[in-house]
């Protein structure tokens, strides 16, 4: 045994045989690891040294193995300075000799803890680093003579050592890394990506090198691995931080490692687009970084099938720098694909790009093989990469050998191919591609040359697929002579849904082929008498329902479809002729709600009508009766229950409870079928009436008579509301008695209600409905159904002017009411209530509680005061009577003047000028205008979840992306509020609804009514709004405490109180800027001054502006919020602020309005911008999760702003732009305008010409001097720009390069920044001029600008450059 380490008296010992005894403080040994033993000093020591010493094990047993075999003596020192090398020689009978051997390998003795040793062999270049790293594991070197045994390396240092070797200067650090990397990765066997993440994340500001050694190292293992995506993920970042260091790669090491990650399936297009970017740059790219470029990217093809979408771009690029004909290159590139095989249309965008110029056509003799690949290849699912398909099919030659035109294909192989298309196309219910249709019909004549049959799939009803049986594809072969195969008896009785002829419904070739028109009888046989699989039993078809079909399906709307419909029904009627029994007639019926539609279209007939209507149910449920029941009973019993659904013989509802009242006889189970029989034979009497009146031939001009029986079921195509609606008014001035206070005997029951609450959203936000419908907002499935919902709205009584009042009431029933779970619960959804003014249906209820909500109708106007269930001791407990936003009429002519023309025209126009007028961006005008913002319901008794209709992408057509969208939602909805936001759609809504199409909604009342309401707007620089858009992005974050507090980012508030100038703190009556902050606008004033040329009039304003800022901040105006941190429910609380608030500036305050904390400073106490706590905030403020955290009130963090407004420069800013008449107008981001007399000086000292010169300074100074920005700048003319930089390019001043983001071609020497949007990624050398530029999440969200007037900053760029 040897030491112990000890901790509360517990021990850990390790024996002879390196395992570890634990005890407890009795000395008795323990069979696991005490966790009182956790934490205890040395235990790392003991764990480590034992995992040394079993390596020390393994690898001596391997050596003397190997020694063994190949009789090689090692000396007798070996043995002799380690007992575990001689137990190996030993053990293996190595022979030992006395000697020492001169060079070698050396033997090298270290000590560690408990005065354990080990003797490793190591060459000698290797041992001052493997010192390093055992040192690091508390092993300490002890020894060392040399062996004489050959060294088995090549030179090469192994990993982890040739990383701390080729990193002089940083070994130790190197050596902290690797030994973290080895704990994070459990000794180099398992890659967690995060846990490797953490350990690299420090490097890539102090050790950039090291990082990426590392990195390439940990993708290699990720490699060894199978772990890809780690791989790709590594090796990627590798590559990058190599670039933005600028480090010169050897370019065939790089060839290989690129070749290597390729076929191993972790090359992402990324990186490859990235060494892309990289390799094309004029003057330097050459034939042969293109051809390494291509084999990789031909690796990378062959080995994931797949290629990414801009690569034919690359291949253009790359060939077009070392001055190649791109077309040519990118031809050698797609023989390559070709040869590879395994072609894809996974990435359209490559093979749309290779389609635009003539690298298909350069194919030459490897054509064959392109046409051969194409005919394998087959589209991904419907949209644009079916055109694709057909180009290439056509470009490659392909095509030709479809239709012949070029011999190669055998007899059959045509029909195999459209065979297999047709199959693979079909599915999730759709029918082939549509451009199949035009390749069938060209291919045609060669089908009919071979003579082989094409095939089609026929899926069974009770097969689960989703494929499709394109029966309008069968008749264009058919009509172009193409042999078909024989089609399976009736159609293989395929579902309906799997049978398609949507574009061709008639089917007249396939009518005409005998084959196909016999099975196509038979299938359309076999649905309508429900023979398939799937409608065997028509069960769930009850005579009173009015499902079924609601339009006639294709294959039975054509000639053939419509002979059998009349033939069937003949032959029903003939059934119905030789008499029928009960469940006959229940079957009978249930076939005609089946086929629903179609009796309307096709069945009119007045003589069926006559027979249906003389049809008496009663013998025949009588007949199903036991003798106790008397034919007066069941005549009795009949006119007290309703029609309801039947299963299995169980009666549910209230004819549960009525039957056995009436019946006693027919209590319990022996009278189940009984019973159920009674229920069949109202439902079938409805069900009688229902198809009498649709049998019924309409005379020309003449109206369908009202039903004058309250239980009767309506059309299927009525809106749920509208169909009760109507029962109701039936009901109310029919001759049935008045209800008599019996909860569980209702007037009648009505069918199931699902959709009645649409009606009352639609009823609450109709005036913003409308907005949405006819601003063309979308046209997806959600438009669609605000749409939908309108027009049925228009077609309500409450709005069509029918006579009568409605309401909508809530009530309690009393107590004690039936809660019985086996279906007695009363007053449920559908049962209605005649009382002696009214009617009422129930809306909603499944039966349970007391709460009920009733949609009542009373012809003359007059309610009854205690609600229409007062007979049964129910209490009123709310009612309100709906009023339309607009008169009825107003809404009839809406839903005709939608019918004729459809969604309005787009009108952005409207929306600019609307924004203008009140000072809004585009945006916030356009979400207003088409009612996305979310508004008070019409009625405060209305619902109130608001559905703007449309997604945001809809609003695309507006110039409207949908970040902007969404931002401009959540701002207005945060400044207005619902109320306001619901008058201002009510005044959008034009009196005249036709002006909706002419000239849009209403903004002309709408704006006098927003300026009268809310005051005149601030003077917003609406010009420069899209801009500030672009270069502003809010962060995100989860909203904090129970009121869901995000703070909205609205620029043409603080845009807007910058140009009030010295008033820019004032209050905003509107209310819409929000409270005057004085860390909301320095930023924003720094932003305004750099976007704006001298001469701007808003130029003074900001400089007034920032004055009045530095005023209120010298007047001391306490602790100001700079962002504010919540506890998120997962994540737990954001980092301890405890260093930060020991700092006497720093303060943090609880909110308990949100249940959040306000981190505070007092400018007072800090010593300037570069006060060292300010550092510490921003340090601090990367830290939390983005939802452990919010920014203030504006909308963004304050930390940047403070730092802003305590500097000297911007002080200056603000004088400089005082001054600002006396100079010359333009911009000052140009030198020769702002700083001239420095363009003269750069001239001379550098040897540049003027415009040069200028661009130079521009390059040294600007945050963003992209191509575009200087143009603007400058105003330079295209040939002048590009002379300027090809001379800055040739003067070895400056690099020229293609990196992302950048948006030009010229770069500092030195290292790169990248940076996320909206910022542009810039030159490290430029950050110590340019404060906003540093990466902080407190700067993250705008673009970089200079602090300070822009001639003293080209005057300190300068000052650096020469210094």
């Amino acid at each position: 045994m040897g030491q112990r380490v000890e901790k509360d008296g517990y021990t850990a010992e390790m024996t002879d045989d390196l395992e570890i005894v634990y005890r407890n403080p009795r000395g008795r040994q323990l069979k696991q690891f005490p966790k009182q033993l956790a934490g205890a000093r040395d235990l790392d020591a003991l764990f480590s040294t034992r995992k040394q010493l079993r390596q020390q094990g393994e690898a001596c047993r391997i050596r003397a193995r190997r020694w063994a075999q190949a009789g090689v003596s090692v000396p007798r020192a070996l043995a002799d300075a380690d007992p575990q090398w001689r137990k190996a020689l030993e053990g293996k009978g190595v022979a030992l000799t006395e000697e020492l051997g001169e060079g070698g390998l050396f033997a090298r003795t270290y000590t560690g803890f408990d005065g354990r040793t080990v003797t490793q062999l190591l060459p000698e270049e290797l041992i001052p680093y493997r010192d390093l790293l055992m040192r690091a594991e508390r092993w300490e070197a002890d020894g060392l003579f040399s062996t004489g045994i050959p060294d088995p390396s090549d030179g090469e240092l192994p990993f982890p050592e040739r990383i701390i070797a080729a990193h002089p200067g940083e070994e130790d650090l190197a050596v902290r890394k690797i030994c973290a990397l080895q704990s994070a990765t459990g000794d180099w066997a398992d890659v967690w990506k995060k846990d490797v993440d953490d350990v690299l994340r420090d490097l890539e500001g102090a050790a950039p090198a090291l990082l990426v050694t590392l990195l390439d190292e940990m993708a290699d293992l990720a490699l060894r691995e199978e772990d890809d995506p780690a791989a790709a993920a590594w090796f990627g970042r590798a590559r990058r931080t190599a670039r933005l260091q600028g480090y010169k790669t050897d370019k065939e090491w790089l060839r290989k490692r690129y070749l290597t990650y390729a076929e191993g399936k972790a090359l992402s297009a990324t990186a490859l687009r990235d060494w892309a970017r990289e390799l094309a740059v004029k003057g330097v790219a050459t034939e042969g970084d293109l051809t390494a470029f291509r084999e990789v990217a031909l690796r990378r093809v062959r080995a994931s099938h797949e290629a990414y979408p801009q690569l034919a771009a690359d291949v253009r690029k790359i060939a077009k720098a070392a001055g190649l004909e791109p077309e040519k290159e990118l031809a050698v590139l797609l023989r390559g694909i070709f040869a590879a095989g395994g072609v894809s249309l996974s990435d359209e965008k490559f093979w749309t790009d290779c389609l635009k110029g003539r690298a298909l056509d350069l194919l030459g003799d490897h054509a064959p093989e392109a046409a051969g690949q194409m005919l394998k290849v087959r589209p991904r699912h419907y949209g644009d990469d079916q055109e694709v398909w057909r180009r290439l099919l056509e470009r490659t030659g392909a095509l030709a050998l479809l239709t012949g035109e070029t011999p190669g294909l055998a007899a059959g192989e045509a029909a195999a191919w459209l065979s297999g298309c047709a199959l693979s196309s079909s599915g999730w219910n759709k029918g082939p591609w549509p451009v199949l249709y035009d390749l069938a019909e060209k291919i045609a004549p060669k089908l009919a040359a071979d003579g082989v049959p094409v095939e089609f799939r026929y899926s069974r009803v009770d097969e689960r697929d989703d494929k499709v049986t394109p029966l309008d594809l069968i008749d264009v072969l058919l009509e172009h002579g193409a042999p078909v195969a024989d089609p399976p008896e009736a159609l293989s009785l395929s579902r309906l849904n799997r049978l398609t002829a949507d574009r061709r419904p008639k089917l007249v070739h396939l009518q005409a082929d005998a084959r196909f028109a016999r099975e196509l009888r038979a299938r359309v046989r076999a649905d309508l008498e429900m023979t398939t699989v799937d409608v065997a039993s028509n069960r769930w078809y009850e005579p009173h329902q009015t499902k079924g079909w609601n339009r006639i399906p294709a294959l039975f709307d054509n000639p053939v479809g419509h002979q059998e419909l009349r033939a069937w029904c003949d032959r029903e009627r003939a059934k119905l002729r030789a008499g029928v029994d009960l469940e006959e007639l229940v079957l009978l019926l249930g076939r005609f709600v089946h086929v629903g539609a179609a009796v309307d279209r096709v069945l009119k007939d007045a003589g069926a009508a006559e027979e249906f209507a003389a049809v008496d149910v009663l013998p025949l449920v009588v007949a199903e009766m036991p003798e106790s029941v008397s034919r007066a009973q069941v005549v009795a019993v009949l006119e007290k229950i309703r029609p309801s659904h039947v299963v299995n013989d169980q009666v549910s509802g209230s004819n549960s409870r009525v039957i056995p009242e009436a019946l006693p006889q027919l209590a319990g189970p022996a009278g189940r079928r009984a019973a159920a029989a009674l229920v069949k034979a109202v439902n079938c009497r409805a069900g009688l009436e229902l198809l009498v009146r649709r049998f019924t031939p309409v005379e020309e001009g003449a109206e369908e008579k009202p039903k004058q029986t309250p239980a009767a079921p309506a059309a299927r195509q009525e809106a749920p509301l509208i169909r009760v609606s109507r029962q109701l008014m039936e009901l109310a001035e029919s001759s049935a008695p008045v209800w008599d206070g019996d909860l569980a005997s209702a007037s009648a029951e009505f069918e199931c209600l699902y959709g009645v609450h649409g009606f009352r959203r639609t009823h609450a936000d109709a005036a913003a409905l409308a907005l949405q419908a006819v601003s063309s907002a979308g046209n997806g499935d959600t438009a669609g159904r605000a749409r939908r919902s309108l027009l049925e709205y228009a077609a309500h009584p409450i709005v069509s002017g029918k006579p009568g009042r409605w309401r909508f009431i809530d009530c309690e029933l009393p107590e004690g009411i039936p809660q019985d779970p086996a279906g007695a619960r009363v007053v449920t959804c559908g049962t209605a209530f005649k009382t002696a003014t009214s009617a009422a249906c129930e809306l909603g209820s499944n039966g349970r509680g007391r709460s009920r909500t009733l949609w009542e109708y009373a012809p003359d106007g007059v309610f009854c005061e205690d609600g229409p269930l007062a007979a049964a001791g129910a209490k009123l407990t709310r009612s309100y009577v709906p009023e339309p936003v607009r008169p009825g009429s107003w809404f009839v002519r809406f839903a005709e003047l939608y019918r004729k023309h459809g969604p309005a025209p787009v009108r952005p126009e409207l929306a600019a000028a609307f924004a203008e007028r009140l000072g809004l961006t585009a945006a916030e005008a356009t979400v207003l205008l088409t009612a996305y913002v979310p508004a008070a319901p019409h009625e405060r008794a209305e619902p109130s979840d608001y559905d703007p209709g449309s997604s945001y992408y809809a609003l695309g057509s507006w110039k409207i992306r949908e970040a902007e969208a969404e931002r401009a939602v959540a701002a207005l909805a945060s400044a207005l509020g619902p109320a306001l936001v619901a008058t201002l759609y009510d005044k959008l809504l034009p009196d005249d609804p036709e002006q909706l199409w002419t000239t849009g909604p209403d903004v002309d009342r709408a704006a006098e009514w927003w300026l009268r309401e809310l005051g005149s707007p601030l003077p917003v620089p609406t010009g420069l709004l899209p801009l500030a858009a672009k270069e502003t992005l809010p962060p995100k974050g989860e909203p904090a405490g129970s009121q869901h507090r995000w703070p909205s980012l609205r620029l043409p508030a603080l845009t807007g109180r910058i140009a009030t100038g010295a008033d820019c703190l004032a209050p905003d009556p509107s209310g819409l800027a929000g409270e005057p902050q004085l860390l909301a606008l320095p930023r924003v004033a720094a932003w305004l001054a750099y976007r704006t040329p001298v001469g701007d009039p808003l130029r003074p304003a900001i400089g007034a502006a920032i004055s009045r800022l530095r005023t209120e901040l010298a007047s001391g105006p306490g602790p100001l919020t700079l962002f504010s941190l919540q506890s998120n429910y997962l994540m737990g609380d954001a980092p301890s602020t405890g260093a930060l608030t020991s700092h006497p500036a720093v303060t943090e305050v609880y909110d308990p309005t949100y249940s959040m904390r306000d981190l505070r400073v007092d400018p007072a106490a800090l010593k300037g911008p570069d006060d060292p706590v300010l550092a510490s905030l921003d340090a601090y403020l990367d830290s939390p999760l983005p939802s452990q955290w919010l920014p203030t009130a504006s909308g963004l963090p304050a930390v940047a702003d403070l730092r802003l407004l305590l500097s000297d420069d911007f002080a200056a800013l603000g004088e400089h732009l005082a001054t600002d008449d006396g100079r010359t107008p333009g911009w000052e981001q140009h030198p020769g305008r702002s700083v001239p007399h420095l363009i003269e000086t750069c001239t001379g000292a550098c040897g540049l010409g003027e415009d040069p010169a200028a661009l130079y300074l521009m390059l040294l100074a600007l945050p963003d001097p992209t191509d575009r920005n200087v143009r603007t700048w400058t105003a330079w003319s295209p040939s002048r720009f590009k002379a300027a930089v090809a001379e800055l390019a040739a003067s070895g001043l400056v690099v020229r390069g293609d990196r992302p983001r950048a948006g030009r071609s010229l770069f500092l020497p030195g290292t790169w920044q990248e940076r996320k949007s909206p910022r542009l990624p810039i030159e490290t050398a430029k950050l110590g001029l340019l404060p906003l530029a540093r990466e902080h999440r407190s700067t993250s969200h705008m673009a970089a600008v200079p602090s300070g007037p822009l001639p003293a900053l080209f005057e300190r760029a300068w000052q650096g450059r020469t210094g």
